[in-house]
């Protein structure tokens, strides 16, 4: 008993020191792994053997083994190691019930394969302004620590009286130059501080709020946040999950203010006794297609497969409208650049390259 008690006690705490964070890939492949060995017929634990052998990440799943040793479900397991969400235990939970864990780690492997298709698509959007935004930020460190304390240096250090604002910008350079590391440390503390000072102040429900209504890509973010709730929900439902207990679930899937509020209606109406596509309407979603899907489900029994078709029909949506974007900003930001050179290049470079003025040195 007091070996066994032991044993309990060193595996609730082994999380704290090995455990790493599984990416959406990550859980996918495991996912999958266990859906394809449980549907051959090799037991869980044998399972557990095989995947863990795949990286260092998977080491976590001796905690899970042990636990099972130990007599504990699959769910409490898996829950030891602080690796798996909400979403996941409760399909674990489900299929161990029913007896169709295979069917539950497939549902979840196709699930996180989505997310990550999502992830990597928003990452590699995000690639080009990053990149257009560091050669700016290049652009303008070249000039500051660079090229105007050359030029400077051909007028005997002094600053040339070339008039204007690019006299000014000259000066300011010279000085960001010299006191670099103070200024930087000081715009650090501040910045910090002022985000601190929004984060205590300001209600988050109020940035969610304004992150929606974003022109542009105000739309999008909204669509990209329904979507994963509804790939989730149609998830849980394919895998036995009730509607109360699939919506409870889904406060876990995001951390969204705004969506949050709106779940807790749905929660409460459906609750209440009203039908989802009711919910949905007392939640203010003014989503049409999200409540025609819905609609068609229910009536027809088959909520299901009519939200399986509108996440299809929202990831489409959102690839496209990613893809439009990436297009309208490419212009955009080759115009910035171009204007950011040519502007310097008449207002600093070209006054300072004044061969009378060096003629007088």
């Amino acid at each position: 008993m007091i070996l066994l008690l032991k044993k309990d006690i060193v595996t609730s705490f082994k999380p704290l020191f090995e455990v790493k964070k599984l990416s959406y890939e990550d859980k996918a492949k495991l996912f999958e792994n266990f859906a394809i060995l449980l549907k051959s017929g090799i037991p869980i634990v044998k399972s557990l053997d095989i995947i863990k052998q795949q990286g260092e990440k998977l080491k976590f799943l001796d905690i899970v083994k042990e636990n099972l040793f130990l007599g504990k479900s699959l769910k409490f397991s898996m829950e030891q190691t602080s690796c798996f969400d909400e979403l996941s235990l409760t399909l674990i939970e489900v299929g161990e019930k029913t007896g169709k864990l295979d069917e539950a780690f497939l549902r979840m492997s196709k699930y996180y394969k989505h997310m990550d298709e999502m992830y990597k698509d928003v990452k590699s959007a995000s690639y080009y302004p990053i990149f257009i935004l560091s050669m700016l930020l290049f652009l303008f460190g070249f000039i500051i620590f660079y090229f105007i304390p050359n030029i400077i240096s051909l007028y005997g250090g002094e600053i040339p009286k070339i008039g204007g604002w690019a006299e000014l910008l000259i000066s300011h350079s010279l000085f960001i130059k010299e006191y670099f590391m103070e200024l930087f440390l000081t715009c650090s503390i501040l910045i910090v501080l002022i985000i601190k000072l929004v984060i205590v102040s300001i209600n988050p429900l109020f940035f969610s709020q304004i992150k929606f209504k974003l022109p542009l890509v105000g739309n999008l973010i909204f669509k990209q946040s329904l979507n994963n709730l509804v790939w989730a929900l149609e998830t849980m439902l394919g895998s036995g999950v009730d509607i109360l207990n699939a919506l409870s679930v889904l406060e876990n899937v995001t951390n969204d203010p705004v969506v949050l509020s709106k779940l807790k209606i749905i929660q409460t109406s459906v609750l209440g006794g009203n039908s989802l596509s009711d919910s949905i309407v007392d939640a203010k979603i003014s989503e049409p297609n999200l409540l025609y899907f819905v609609n068609i489900g229910e009536e027809t029994g088959d909520l299901e497969n009519r939200l399986n078709n509108l996440s299809y029909l929202y990831t489409q949506e959102i690839k496209r409208k990613s893809k439009e974007l990436t297009s309208m900003a490419q212009p955009v930001f080759i115009t910035i650049i171009t204007l950011a050179i040519g502007i310097t290049m008449l207002t600093i470079i070209m006054p300072l390259l004044d061969y009378e003025l060096l003629y007088k040195i």
